[in-house]
């Protein structure tokens, strides 16, 4: 039978202490591997990029800023604008020739908004695959 432990005697630390040797008891692998992180994250600095990298790097970051505030904004206004005449074109119950024509053009819209953040998305990756994950 477990034996009771009477927490009422007990300080806040000795009852912290219990449970975390608990866990550490019960879940060894999951707490190195904690453990571990939490201390790569505390002590590690990163690398260096050389200058080489870094003006890679940059050039594809504007790609990214470029094609964001060009054509994705541009996609994004006309994907909300075709969705504002959707929305209301649309009745309570019903939507009419006119609705689906214009639900259809939002549908278009937003594939076309869609493809262009797919490509912001590979682009940004790209470029964040040239400096690496520890840099």
């Amino acid at each position: 039978m477990a034996q009771e432990i009477d927490i009422r005697n007990q300080d806040f630390g000795t009852i912290v202490l219990r449970t975390t040797t608990g866990i550490v008891k019960t879940y060894p692998k999951t707490t190195a591997a904690y453990v571990i992180g939490i201390s790569v994250l505390l002590f590690a600095t990163g690398f260096a990029v050389d200058t080489t990298t870094k003006g890679i790097y940059n050039r594809q970051m504007y790609d990214v800023e470029e094609l964001e505030m060009g054509k994705l904004e541009e996609a994004r206004v006309l994907r909300e604008r075709a969705h504002q005449h959707y929305y209301h074109s649309k009745g309570w119950f019903s939507c009419d020739n006119r609705c689906t024509e214009n639900y259809q053009r939002y549908l278009r819209e937003d594939e076309a908004c869609q493809v262009l953040e797919d490509e912001r998305t590979r682009l940004h990756n790209k470029a964040r695959k040239t400096v690496g994950i520890f840099s």
